[in-house]
């Protein structure tokens, strides 16, 4: 038996309600009689929930697997138990974190007390603690999830690998948190050291990150990332005129000319709008069709890959719209003339790497509405598991592809996501699948229900 709470009962409600039932409805199907599901349905502490009756509410209203028993515990213990005690060595970090010497019984576990034992780039990021156990909970995968990111955020203190986080999942003193307490001197003494911060297509000033265009096709060394990196765009704009195969090609023949693959496509489709693309007189392009015809053996393909195809640039429309979002110019005082800034653009191996000495765990700020296929573009090639924080909707609750591929062979580094919506518990939890996607709901005080695909658990979330 389950003393019956707040937090239950007005999901049970919200739940019934969701789909239109009544009390009777509900007695059929569970057993519950009319007046106690009233009285649990107000959240009476003296009513006790059986064991049969929450795994009915399991059953009627398709929750994860145990997600009822979870819920039950939710509001009726502590905040935090004895396993969440923070070690020894979450009380050096805390120290070092706060510049000056907590109490020892006033220490729990950290998400920075996990960098040290988290070596792998690949690894997954850890959404919190077990609250029974006071294990570590990693993140199995895409995640939708109504937690504001204020309170998820420091799950990037357990990170050696890259973080992306749409700016429209941030308020402004989220965004300032952030910026003040990764990428200044607030971590000089602990052991994950500064963050580098980088921003692209937003309209953050200069202090939250240095200033860069992303260009996905460099460092592009093979057909078969050229397709993944295609079959993954295709996802977000399935609209778009091309094929995985044309677009690939066309992708890896670009990266395999020169250091400015994006370049490359830029002119070619800026060619394709002003007329005959045989007569197009820029340079570039000129030699990149000579580099087709020698490399890619027109001759001996089919039809449709003949010649490079100019809609797969616009697969990477929102990558160039993000670079020329940064663009400025001025006019100059004394020649009369306009003065316009360079943006700098890097391939994915610039944010990505984080195996050579001295380098740093990185973040990247961007703007969803202006790049949406940004995290497929930045992931689909680096060995390693990057965490996406994106604006998500319970009709777009993931980034899309769920792996990476190479070689013909699925890659054990899925896509690390968490999709951050405005919507109810309800519907996240409606949304929940045990293979493709994991949820996290009913924040409260530190803890949250997490389901993945072996039923959801009690966690608790640390904060700075």
């Amino acid at each position: 038996m389950t003393r019956n709470s707040k937090i239950f009962g007005n999901f049970v409600r919200d739940s019934r309600e969701r789909r239109g039932w009544g009390h009777e409805h509900v007695y059929e199907t569970t057993s519950v009689p009319v007046e106690t599901q009233d009285h649990i349905e107000r959240g009476d502490p003296g009513v006790e929930v059986s064991d049969t009756w929450l795994h009915a509410y399991n059953h009627i209203f398709e929750w994860p697997h145990g997600y009822a028993s979870v819920l039950a515990d939710m509001g009726r213990h502590p905040t935090k138990t004895e396993a969440l005690r923070g070690s020894d060595r979450d009380v050096e970090l805390s120290t070092a974190l706060r510049y000056f010497t907590p109490q020892t019984d006033d220490v729990w576990k950290t998400f920075s007390g996990l960098y040290d034992r988290q070596r792998s780039w690949t690894a997954p990021p850890f959404v919190g603690f077990d609250v029974i156990t006071g294990d570590p909970v990693s993140l199995e995968g895409p995640t939708l999830t109504n937690v504001s990111v204020e309170f998820l955020h420091a799950m990037m203190l357990a990170r050696h690998g890259h973080t992306s986080i749409d700016v429209n999942v941030m308020s402004w003193v989220a965004a300032h948190t952030i910026t003040t307490h990764y990428g200044d001197e607030h971590y000089a003494d602990a052991p994950l050291g500064q963050f580098e911060l980088y921003t692209t297509g937003t309209l953050m000033d200069r202090e939250h990150g240095k200033r860069i265009g992303l260009d996905p096709l460099i460092g592009l060394r093979s057909l078969t990332m050229a397709k993944s990196l295609a079959a993954s765009l295709l996802e977000l704009r399935p609209e778009t005129p091309t094929t995985v195969m044309r677009a690939g090609l066309t992708f890896f023949a670009a990266a395999s000319l020169d250091d400015q693959p994006l370049q490359t496509l830029i002119q070619l489709k800026r060619a394709q709008r002003q007329g005959s693309l045989s007569q197009a007189g820029e340079q570039r392009i000129k030699d990149f069709y000579a580099h087709w015809d020698e490399h890619f053996l027109p001759r001996d393909l089919g039809w449709e890959l003949a010649q490079p195809d100019p809609a797969a640039a616009d697969l990477l429309a929102g990558l160039v719209n993000a670079r020329d979002a940064l663009v400025g110019m001025d006019t100059h005082s004394t020649s009369r003339g306009l003065l316009s800034n360079k943006v700098e653009v890097v391939g994915p191996e610039k944010l990505l790497d984080r195996s050579g000495p001295g380098t740093r765990s990185a973040i990247l700020y961007y703007d969803s509405s202006v790049s949406p296929e940004l995290p497929a573009a930045l992931q689909h090639e680096m060995p390693t598991a990057a965490l996406t924080f994106f604006a998500a909707t319970t009709d777009r609750p993931r980034l899309g592809a769920q792996h990476q591929y190479m070689s013909g062979a699925e890659l054990l580094y899925p896509v690390y996501s968490v999709g951050i919506t405005t919507e109810n518990d309800c519907d996240v939890i409606a949304q929940h699948s045990s293979y493709n996607l994991s949820t996290l709901t009913h924040y409260h005080e530190g803890q949250a229900i997490y389901c993945d695909g072996e039923g959801a658990r009690r966690v608790w979330i640390p904060r700075l």
